[in-house]
Parts: structure tokens; C-alpha cells; sequence
């Protein structure tokens, strides 16, 4: 790649064999592998203990492709953040957690899983030193034909949407 070339473009960011770990101090502990494209391109890993994510890429291509994508994310999603890869990263965490719990409550007999959040997340902490985003978003498990927008409104959502349990 010549100099005057930017990254490579890259179309999906994903994460597998995410690792929830314990929590130490902040919060937040993880492990993950990090794919551009649905190829392996780094691990990515955070111990709770503040200060951002560690990223061990396995080629520098790949490391600017993915804080270019993360970039252009943050744009595009509107956030204000000085470290939008951690941020990206974040909600890719949320979202497989939110994914494997919809899949638990499908497995209990939902049919429908909708995502209620009463706020917008984000990384405050609550009193009991909790991200505050546990007690505003959460997921409701629906049965037969009820519809997500009804359950949505009784439960105040300012946002809601039906996570896929595929």
C-alpha cells in the first residue's frame, strides 16, 4: 500500500468468543477477537480497571482499517466521543450480551424479545457503582401475537427494538 493511500475499507465489525470477566474496579472487564469483514484481525481486551481497550492487531492494514470504520461509526451514529473504537467496541459487547440473554428468554418461551431503553446508554455509573444503563435498559420476552410497539409505549421506552435471536 502506497503512502497516499488510506486504510482499506471495511464493510462489518464484529466480535466473537466475547469473555465477560469479573468485575475489578470500573467495570467493564472483557475479552473478545475482533473481525473486519469476517476475518480475524485482533483481540481485543479491557480489565476494568479504567483507561481504554487494548487492541493486539495482527497487521498494522488491519488496525488502520478498523479506528478508520470506527471513525466513520461515530460520524454516522452522531456520538460524541474522543475514543470512538472503545465506544463501537462497547456496543458491540452490549449487543452480544443483549443477544445471548434474548436467546435464553426465547428459549423460556418468548417469541418475540424487544429491547426497552429508557435512556440513552452510555458509560455513567449509578450509586451502587453499576453502570447506570442496568436499571433504564433491559429486555422484555413476549408471548403469542403482543405486539413490541404496545409493550414499548406502556413501558415508556424512549427507544425500543426487537433483538434477533437467531
Amino acid at each position: 500500500m502506497s503512502s497516499d493511500q488510506g486504510p482499506p475499507a471495511v464493510k462489518t465489525v464484529a466480535i466473537r468468543n466475547y469473555q465477560p470477566a469479573p468485575q475489578i474496579g470500573e467495570g467493564g472487564a472483557f475479552g473478545a477477537n475482533l473481525y473486519l469483514d469476517g476475518k480475524k484481525a485482533a483481540h481485543v481486551e479491557n480489565d476494568g480497571r479504567g483507561g481504554c481497550n487494548r487492541y493486539h492487531f495482527d497487521t498494522r492494514a488491519n488496525r488502520d482499517a478498523f479506528f478508520a470504520y470506527a471513525e466513520a461509526w461515530a460520524t454516522a451514529q452522531d456520538k460524541k466521543t474522543s475514543e470512538p473504537a472503545d465506544a463501537l467496541i462497547g456496543e458491540l459487547c452490549d449487543e452480544y450480551e443483549f443477544t445471548a440473554k434474548a436467546r435464553a428468554l426465547a428459549r423460556q418461551g418468548a417469541t418475540t424479545v424487544v429491547l426497552i431503553e429508557k435512556e440513552p446508554r452510555w458509560f455513567a455509573e449509578d450509586h451502587t457503582g453499576d453502570p447506570d444503563y442496568y436499571d433504564k435498559t433491559y429486555l422484555v420476552g413476549l408471548r403469542g401475537d403482543q405486539d413490541p410497539k404496545t409493550v414499548a409505549e406502556a413501558e415508556s421506552a424512549a427507544k425500543w427494538r426487537v433483538i434477533s435471536t437467531d
